[in-house]
């Protein structure tokens, strides 16, 4: 009789539970497709919440070591390419999982762990990664790291009116032309282009080179019309010598493929210096 009541117990605990193994066949073909075959391995979901009908799961998933070596924009298109997945899977952004006719079952959090490292990067699901934390903790980009920097180095304040603000540009750019004028005159234009130039590139510039190629690229951005800059050369290289360091340290070292083209378009939206 006590055998025959825990066999019932056994059945009736089935019957209430979701049917996880529908969600651990999605997770395999998760990691057999074509976009995360290379570095998804397996997963698996831990159950949050279930009242009986709704159930809130979290996603752990285990990547290749390579995930850490990853800058942040390419493990943030990771995150992507798994949400992309599930929409597909579920045929709406709201993180449904199939786990029977009986259940509604939600995503909470999506987790990557690395193999060796054991690094877990984690983020709140939803239709598109808004912040990727590392360990627990908040996980920014490099290059928005200098741009804070720059912005709370940078206190100038705009106080004038608008027709001095006008003013105050119109005077700045026939400042900026003529400095430019003088120091192409007095230095040889650095070798490296400024479109492909990154942070190994920068260290070795002198200052006179650095501040060219800035100008350059102040040049570049506004002759694409898609921007007003509002600073001289002068406050980009604030930014980029603060981001790239002298590239001695390991922290430099890991930052110097970033090109200078990309952090000085980070740095200068980041900052408020680059109004679309």
């Amino acid at each position: 009789m006590k055998k025959l009541l825990i066999l019932l117990f056994i059945l009736f605990l089935s019957a209430c539970s979701a049917d996880e193994q529908r969600v651990e066949e999605m997770i395999d073909r998760m990691a057999a497709s074509e976009e995360l075959s290379e570095i998804l391995a397996f997963g698996f979901v831990t159950e949050i919440e279930n009242d009986g009908t709704n159930v809130l799961y979290d996603l752990h998933l285990t990547v290749e070591d390579t995930y850490d070596d990853m800058t942040y924009t390419e493990q943030e298109e990771v995150f992507e390419k798994i949400i992309s997945f599930l929409e597909t899977e579920s045929g709406n952004a709201a993180g449904d999982l199939d786990c029977g006719e009986d259940y509604t079952c939600d995503l909470r959090s999506l987790e990557l762990s690395t193999f060796t490292s054991e690094n877990e990067y984690s983020i709140e699901y939803g239709p598109s990664v808004s912040a990727i934390s590392k360990n627990g903790e908040p996980y920014k980009d490099d290059a928005e790291i200098a741009a804070a920097e720059a912005a709370e180095q940078d206190t100038d304040a705009v106080t004038e009116s608008s027709n001095e603000e006008a003013a105050n540009t119109s005077g700045s750019t026939e400042t900026e032309s003529t400095d430019t004028e003088t120091f192409a005159a007095a230095a040889s234009y650095p070798d490296t282009d400024f479109s492909t130039a990154d942070g190994e590139d920068w260290v070795q510039l002198s200052d006179d080179e650095k501040y060219l190629m800035v100008s350059q690229a102040i040049d570049t951005f506004n002759s694409s019309g898609k921007f007003v800059i509002t600073e001289g050369p002068e406050w980009f290289l604030d930014a980029l010598n603060a981001f790239y360091g002298d590239g001695t340290t390991s922290e430099d070292q890991a930052v110097s493929a970033e090109k200078v083209s990309d952090v000085m378009l980070l740095s200068g939206l980041a900052g408020g210096v680059f109004v679309e």
